[in-house]
């Protein structure tokens, strides 16, 4: 029979078959999730995998058939949180107990310890931070501005404030004109040319003014 090829429900089912190994092989709590956000962030390959969970989700429009990406996603966030609390336990510990205690003032609260974990995996692994809590989207990843001519850590760099300054730039014409609409029947008077741009005169005197001031 010929067709388009289907994906079995025993050959979507062999991926969970095999059982997950490591810390977290029952599943990534949530918290862990928010303390190890940075890092998650930090590393190319758990984003790569994202984005190619994410790709496929939009493309193939059938989750079903994206559990390879979605296996391969989540083994990423495991590994690396696994990685984690080899390297670095005790500072792993601290910052996940402080996400636990106050989890919605930890961003505030658990700086600190977030501080301590970072520099123990920075001298641990090399990996590189951003220097500040959420990575700014559709930002590349640089080795810290050494080889670049500008700062990539710049989050306003890749800001575009397009619509801004065509609003800006509008309304000063906009009062340009109207500056020049409230002046224009001054020019005459004042003897000068109907395409003069200087600044009028001034016609009023205030009152008990001598003539000879103005």
């Amino acid at each position: 029979m010929t067709g388009i090829p289907r994906l079995s429900p025993n050959l979507i089912g062999e991926h969970y078959e095999q059982p997950l190994e490591g810390l977290f092989r029952d599943g990534i709590p949530a918290s862990v999730l928010r303390a190890f956000a940075p890092l998650y962030q930090a590393l190319p390959s758990v984003q790569t995998a994202v984005s190619a969970s994410r790709d496929c989700y939009y493309w193939r429009a059938n989750p079903h058939k994206c559990v390879d990406e979605d296996v391969k996603t989540v083994t990423s966030f495991m590994q690396a949180s696994e990685a984690s609390f080899r390297l670095c336990p005790q500072e792993s510990a601290n910052l996940l107990k402080c996400h636990a205690t106050e989890p919605v003032r930890a961003i505030f609260f658990c700086r600190d310890e977030e501080w301590e974990w970072r520099t123990c995996l920075m001298d641990k692994t090399g990996v590189r931070f951003w220097p500040y809590a959420n990575a700014p989207r559709y930002a590349r990843f640089s080795n810290g501005g050494q080889t670049e001519d500008f700062h990539i850590e710049d989050r306003h760099f890749y800001t575009h404030f397009a619509m801004q300054k065509r609003k800006v730039t509008s309304q000063a014409l906009r009062d340009r004109e109207m500056e020049i609409v409230q002046f224009r029947r001054n020019w005459r008077p004042d003897g000068t040319d109907a395409t003069s741009l200087a600044h009028p005169k001034a016609t009023l005197r205030p009152a008990n003014m001598p003539k000879g001031v103005i």
